[in-house]
């Protein structure tokens, strides 16, 4: 008899486990970015990079990294939007001096877009 229940308890906890993993693996993506670009003070050439983000209800941080190294971090928000993307998208803006700053993310896949937090000019 324990050993039908330690089965299906190691079986049960296995399912669990196994659902966990998509709920994790929806708050990272790979983003291709096309232009050197800044990120919140932060300088990244262009290339692939991870994007991971913690929510923290609508508000998000946002973190860029190669190769498990963090790059640059962020703060956001989570933006509902109409009908999930079929591409990830990188929106950026200019400045005077042709500095590309990334100001929101559309990713695959998702329903709502992270727009980037500007940082203060006082910094």
């Amino acid at each position: 008899m324990k050993k039908g229940y330690l089965g299906v308890s190691i079986l049960a906890l296995l399912f669990v486990l196994a659902a966990g993993v998509p709920a994790m693996a929806k708050n990272s993506s790979n983003v291709n970015l096309h232009y050197d670009v800044v990120l919140n003070g932060s300088h990244l050439k262009a290339g692939q990079y991870r994007v991971q983000w913690e929510s923290h209800t609508d508000a998000v941080t946002v973190t860029f990294s190669q190769k498990k190294n963090v790059l640059a971090t962020a703060t956001g928000k989570l933006v509902d939007r109409e009908g999930k993307y079929q591409t990830s998208t990188v929106l950026y803006t200019a400045d005077a001096g042709g500095t590309q700053t990334i100001i929101e993310l559309r990713l695959a896949g998702m329903s709502q877009a992270i727009v980037l937090a500007e940082k203060p000019a006082s910094e």
